[in-house]
Protein backbone atom coordinates (compact mmCIF):
# COMPACT_ATOMS: atom_id res chain seq x y z
CA UNK A 1 0.00 0.00 0.00
CA UNK A 2 1.82 3.03 -0.82
CA UNK A 3 2.10 6.11 1.10
CA UNK A 4 1.25 9.36 0.68
CA UNK A 5 4.08 11.58 2.15
CA UNK A 6 5.95 9.74 0.25
CA UNK A 7 4.38 10.31 -3.66
CA UNK A 8 6.23 13.25 -5.16
CA UNK A 9 4.14 15.25 -7.52
CA UNK A 10 6.26 14.16 -10.32
CA UNK A 11 9.03 11.51 -11.12
CA UNK A 12 11.81 12.65 -13.31
CA UNK A 13 14.91 10.70 -14.87
CA UNK A 14 17.07 13.21 -13.80
CA UNK A 15 17.66 17.02 -13.27
CA UNK A 16 18.44 17.77 -16.05
CA UNK A 17 14.97 16.85 -17.73
CA UNK A 18 12.67 18.67 -15.43
CA UNK A 19 9.83 19.84 -16.98
CA UNK A 20 10.27 23.85 -16.89
CA UNK A 21 7.64 24.52 -18.92
CA UNK A 22 5.23 22.45 -17.48
CA UNK A 23 6.31 23.53 -13.79
CA UNK A 24 6.01 27.31 -14.54
CA UNK A 25 2.63 27.09 -15.96
CA UNK A 26 1.95 25.30 -12.82
CA UNK A 27 2.88 28.72 -11.53
CA UNK A 28 6.12 27.41 -10.03
CA UNK A 29 8.99 30.33 -9.57
CA UNK A 30 12.00 28.73 -7.61
CA UNK A 31 13.21 25.27 -6.36
CA UNK A 32 14.79 24.06 -3.89
CA UNK A 33 17.29 21.35 -4.47
CA UNK A 34 18.81 18.83 -2.69
CA UNK A 35 23.08 18.42 -2.79
CA UNK A 36 24.36 15.10 -2.79
CA UNK A 37 23.31 12.41 -5.70
CA UNK A 38 20.82 15.26 -6.78
CA UNK A 39 22.68 18.10 -8.42
CA UNK A 40 26.42 16.62 -7.82
CA UNK A 41 27.69 13.47 -6.96
CA UNK A 42 28.07 12.57 -3.63
CA UNK A 43 30.57 13.98 -1.07
CA UNK A 44 32.52 16.00 -4.69
CA UNK A 45 31.55 19.21 -4.04
CA UNK A 46 31.71 19.37 -7.82
CA UNK A 47 29.11 20.13 -10.35
CA UNK A 48 28.85 18.75 -14.00
CA UNK A 49 29.05 21.21 -17.01
CA UNK A 50 26.03 19.91 -17.84
CA UNK A 51 24.41 20.55 -14.65
CA UNK A 52 26.19 23.70 -14.04
CA UNK A 53 24.62 25.40 -17.56
CA UNK A 54 21.42 24.09 -16.88
CA UNK A 55 21.31 26.06 -13.80
CA UNK A 56 22.31 29.21 -15.45
CA UNK A 57 19.61 28.37 -17.73
CA UNK A 58 17.15 28.58 -14.63
CA UNK A 59 18.42 31.95 -14.12
CA UNK A 60 18.32 33.14 -17.38
CA UNK A 61 14.56 32.11 -17.56
CA UNK A 62 14.00 33.85 -13.94
CA UNK A 63 13.78 31.04 -12.15
CA UNK A 64 15.12 31.14 -8.44
CA UNK A 65 16.59 27.97 -6.36
CA UNK A 66 18.81 27.56 -3.31
CA UNK A 67 20.08 23.55 -2.11
CA UNK A 68 19.52 22.26 0.93
CA UNK A 69 21.55 19.30 2.36
CA UNK A 70 21.14 16.57 5.38
CA UNK A 71 25.49 16.30 5.27
CA UNK A 72 26.47 17.36 8.38
CA UNK A 73 30.32 18.12 7.09
CA UNK A 74 29.93 22.02 6.92
CA UNK A 75 33.37 22.49 5.48
CA UNK A 76 32.20 20.43 2.41
CA UNK A 77 29.01 22.49 2.35
CA UNK A 78 31.07 25.36 1.68
CA UNK A 79 32.74 24.06 -0.74
CA UNK A 80 30.12 23.01 -2.92
CA UNK A 81 28.79 26.15 -2.11
CA UNK A 82 31.34 27.99 -3.72
CA UNK A 83 31.36 25.75 -6.54
CA UNK A 84 27.68 26.22 -7.20
CA UNK A 85 27.26 29.68 -6.36
CA UNK A 86 24.16 29.48 -4.35
CA UNK A 87 23.48 29.28 -0.98
CA UNK A 88 23.73 25.58 0.80
CA UNK A 89 21.87 25.16 3.85
CA UNK A 90 22.25 22.69 6.43
CA UNK A 91 22.63 20.05 8.31
CA UNK A 92 18.71 19.93 7.81
CA UNK A 93 17.52 17.05 9.18
CA UNK A 94 15.06 16.79 6.31
CA UNK A 95 12.34 15.55 6.43
CA UNK A 96 12.24 18.70 9.12
CA UNK A 97 10.45 21.70 7.73
CA UNK A 98 12.85 24.52 9.91
CA UNK A 99 15.63 24.69 7.17
CA UNK A 100 13.27 24.41 4.29
CA UNK A 101 11.35 27.16 5.91
CA UNK A 102 14.25 28.91 5.65
CA UNK A 103 15.27 28.44 2.21
CA UNK A 104 11.79 29.90 1.58
CA UNK A 105 12.36 32.57 3.33
CA UNK A 106 15.33 33.47 1.15
CA UNK A 107 13.98 32.87 -2.06
CA UNK A 108 11.30 35.32 -1.00
CA UNK A 109 8.29 33.07 -2.71
CA UNK A 110 5.08 31.21 -0.94
CA UNK A 111 5.44 27.68 -1.06
CA UNK A 112 2.81 27.27 -3.95
CA UNK A 113 5.49 28.81 -6.38
CA UNK A 114 8.09 26.28 -4.62
CA UNK A 115 9.14 22.91 -6.11
CA UNK A 116 11.30 20.61 -4.17
CA UNK A 117 13.48 18.13 -5.94
CA UNK A 118 15.79 15.26 -4.78
CA UNK A 119 16.73 11.32 -4.67
CA UNK A 120 15.21 10.23 -1.81
CA UNK A 121 11.56 9.78 -0.54
CA UNK A 122 12.01 9.54 3.15
CA UNK A 123 13.95 12.92 3.38
CA UNK A 124 13.54 14.91 0.23
CA UNK A 125 10.19 14.03 -1.18
CA UNK A 126 8.56 13.93 2.66
CA UNK A 127 10.11 16.81 3.76
CA UNK A 128 8.80 18.60 0.82
CA UNK A 129 5.26 17.26 1.31
CA UNK A 130 5.22 18.49 5.00
CA UNK A 131 5.99 21.69 3.61
CA UNK A 132 3.40 22.11 1.25
CA UNK A 133 5.15 22.55 -1.98
CA UNK A 134 5.09 20.73 -5.39
CA UNK A 135 7.71 17.77 -4.94
CA UNK A 136 10.09 15.98 -7.63
CA UNK A 137 11.95 12.73 -7.00
CA UNK A 138 14.98 11.85 -9.32
CA UNK A 139 17.21 8.96 -9.82
CA UNK A 140 20.59 9.48 -7.78
CA UNK A 141 23.27 10.14 -9.91
CA UNK A 142 25.16 7.21 -8.38
CA UNK A 143 24.67 4.36 -6.87
CA UNK A 144 27.75 2.29 -7.01
CA UNK A 145 29.76 4.49 -3.81
CA UNK A 146 26.31 4.68 -1.45
CA UNK A 147 26.73 2.74 2.09
CA UNK A 148 24.99 -0.67 1.89
CA UNK A 149 21.92 0.89 4.17
CA UNK A 150 21.32 3.39 1.84
CA UNK A 151 20.47 1.16 -1.19
CA UNK A 152 18.15 -1.16 1.36
CA UNK A 153 16.25 1.98 2.30
CA UNK A 154 16.21 3.34 -1.53
CA UNK A 155 14.89 -0.21 -2.20
CA UNK A 156 12.28 0.04 0.79
CA UNK A 157 11.15 3.51 0.01
CA UNK A 158 10.00 2.93 -3.42
CA UNK A 159 8.06 0.07 -2.07
CA UNK A 160 5.73 2.40 -0.42
CA UNK A 161 5.56 5.35 -3.10
CA UNK A 162 2.22 5.22 -5.30
CA UNK A 163 3.67 6.25 -8.93
CA UNK A 164 2.47 9.24 -10.29
CA UNK A 165 0.37 9.79 -13.65
CA UNK A 166 2.04 8.57 -16.98
CA UNK A 167 2.33 12.28 -17.69
CA UNK A 168 4.14 13.00 -14.79
CA UNK A 169 6.94 10.45 -15.04
CA UNK A 170 9.68 11.75 -17.50
CA UNK A 171 12.60 9.63 -18.45
CA UNK A 172 11.15 6.46 -18.31
CA UNK A 173 9.34 4.02 -20.95
CA UNK A 174 6.95 1.82 -18.85
CA UNK A 175 7.34 2.64 -14.97
CA UNK A 176 9.60 4.81 -12.97
CA UNK A 177 12.22 2.03 -12.15
CA UNK A 178 12.81 1.27 -15.91
CA UNK A 179 14.66 4.33 -17.44
CA UNK A 180 14.42 5.24 -21.11
CA UNK A 181 16.91 4.47 -23.43
CA UNK A 182 16.19 8.48 -25.41
CA UNK A 183 13.24 10.92 -24.14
Amino acid sequence: MPFRFLTPDWVVLDVLRLPLDALEAQGIKGFIFDLDNTIMPPHTAELSEAMRDWLTSLTARGLAYIVVSNNHNIAYMKQAEDHIGVRVLGPAKKPSRTILREALDLLELPVNQVCVVGDRPLTDIWGGQRLGATTILVDPLQRANEKGHIHVLRALERLFIQVPPRERCIGYTTTYTTPASEC
